[in-house]
């Protein structure tokens, strides 16, 4: 996925407040810098060394392990937070490790962090965070795109052709939750210098950000055990996961979890969840393999959206919702096998899916919301085995295919609306049973697909007549064949 952005190398000016209370050094060697965190007195938090974050770049380097209580003078503290960018523009940081005692990470704590390759988490009890713009990890991985350039000195040399970038986030054994946004927008971006700009004001300071090309490639939840909730986008936009399984002991998950990780194809979730949640997988335009558990009832707003490279799923066997734009513009879908437990396909659900060339309508389902199928351009045969109670308008616009096409309509006459095949021509062909084709034909939307000389034409021929993939009408009742074998509309096998 194509993001732009313009990054401004200005002065860093900003104060805290005050600088670090004290300094304790760790059996390995390395130094880390507290201060007094809310609460207790004996509570700190792990900051910058100085007043300002950007005062000392690589006070932390390589390896560094957080403990999770420090003696300083005599007395013991419990290290419960992570300040706000306490660890933030530490180039030289490859590894972290967070401790179980932490109960919160500040906004942009590892800002800029660019050669910070493996998070060990083990924070038992961390809050959620409130917004993704401040994740602790975000952004921080990145490119340097250098070109050769006349009429100006080199600068940032050491970022030529550089690729830096978190590969590895590891959950402990004793984690229960993964806080909200704590690992959102794990992507390396790729800088290129805007030279043009540079002669013309002299100053280093306009760099356009051409893409977004890898973040983290594993996040292991393979030894969480205590794992039970993961929050909102928790993993969103991480720019380099290819797969991903959920266990079965997760009993949450949040919206917008794998949300625009543009190189996720394989998903197995093995939590027995009845709601896969809003956003879920939006914009994974890679994503082809998905396993869903067969506890999930419902699929909410805009779990699939733009998933282009999926072309089939198998739906849970007790799925009864289809939410809004739940597949839209999922535009290699092939086909969808609704389960018999369907009851509501809501609007835009299936919108733009371009490939879906048919769908049989399960006898289960009582609504079909506006647009559920609208411009869905192959679709040229929809069979339902039911009568739904509501279907909405425009449910099937755009659907030029239908134009000579198949509606394979039920005994009991579905009441559409007057727009609910808003621009398919009078030419599609719709088939009943022969004593209610004048109940159709009366009708004042249905009707206008049943022109008198076809109704001569069906209602005379006695004899069974194929078409499609595997269907027969026979005496106005529509068979399905398959495997040598032949089943009535709801399934059961006739000879």
């Amino acid at each position: 996925m194509k993001r732009v952005y313009i990054l401004s190398l200005v002065a860093l000016t900003s104060l805290t407040l005050a600088a670090h209370d004290f300094e304790v050094v760790n059996a390995d060697g390395k130094t880390i810098y507290y201060k007094g965190a809310a609460g207790a007195e004996e509570n700190i938090e792990v900051t910058y060394r100085g007043t300002w974050y950007g005062a000392y770049e690589n006070n932390y380097s390589d390896t560094i392990v957080i403990p999770s209580t420090v003696t300083h003078e005599g007395k013991t503290y419990k290290v419960i937070g992570i300040g706000e960018q306490a660890f933030s523009i530490c180039h030289n940081l490859k590894s972290v490790t967070i401790p179980e005692s932490i109960l919160y990470i500040g906004d942009k704590a590892f800002k800029e962090c660019y050669k910070l390759e493996e998070v060990n988490y083990n924070a038992i009890h961390a809050n959620d965070l409130s917004m993704q713009e401040y994740a602790p990890f975000a952004a921080n991985t990145m490119y340097w795109h250098h070109e050769e350039k006349k009429d100006t000195d080199d600068y940032f040399p050491d970022y030529e052709y550089q690729e830096y970038g978190l590969r590895k986030i590891n959950i402990g054994p004793k984690v229960e939750h993964i806080p909200a946004f704590m690992f959102y927008g794990m992507y390396a971006m790729v800088y290129k210098a805007d030279y043009t700009r540079y002669k013309e004001t002299y100053r280093e300071a306009d760099f356009v950000v051409e893409d977004s090309i890898w973040g983290v490639e594993t996040i292991d939840l393979s030894g969480a055990l205590a794992l039970r909730s993961i929050g909102d986008q928790a993993f969103r936009s991480c720019g380099a996961m290819l797969e991903m399984t959920i266990p079965s002991h997760i009993t949450s998950l949040g919206i917008a979890l794998f949300a625009d990780c543009d190189t996720l194809q394989s998903v197995n979730i093995q939590s027995q969840i009845e709601v896969l949640p809003s956003y879920m997988f939006m914009g994974c335009e890679q994503l082809h393999d998905i396993v869903l558990p067969n506890s999930i009832k419902t699929l909410s707003y805009q779990s699939f959206k733009g998933c282009k490279a999926l072309e089939s799923i198998t739906l849970p066997n007790a799925l009864t919702t289809v939410g809004p734009s739940a597949f839209q513009e999922c535009d290699h879908l092939l086909n969808i096998d609704l389960p018999v437990t369907l009851t509501a396909i809501d609007g835009y659900a299936f919108s733009r899916c371009t490939n879906l060339d048919g769908v049989i309508l399960p006898a289960s389902l009582q609504t079909i919301g506006n647009y559920a199928f609208e411009d869905c351009t192959v679709l040229s045969d929809i069979t339902f085995a039911g009568t739904p109670k509501l279907i909405g308008n425009f449910v099937f616009s755009g659907c030029r295919n239908l134009n000579t096409g198949v509606v394979h309509a039920p005994r009991l006459m579905p009441r559409i609306k007057d727009k609910t095949f808003y621009g398919v021509a009078n030419s599609m062909t719709v088939l009943v049973d022969d004593d209610v084709r004048a109940t159709y034909a009366a009708d004042p939307y249905w009707g206008r697909f049943f022109a008198p000389t076809d109704l001569e034409e069906v209602e005379n021929n006695s004899a069974a007549k194929s078409f499609n993939d595997g269907k027969t009408l026979k005496n106005g009742q529509i068979f399905i064949l398959k495997n040598n074998k032949t089943y009535n509309i709801i399934g059961q096998q006739v000879k």
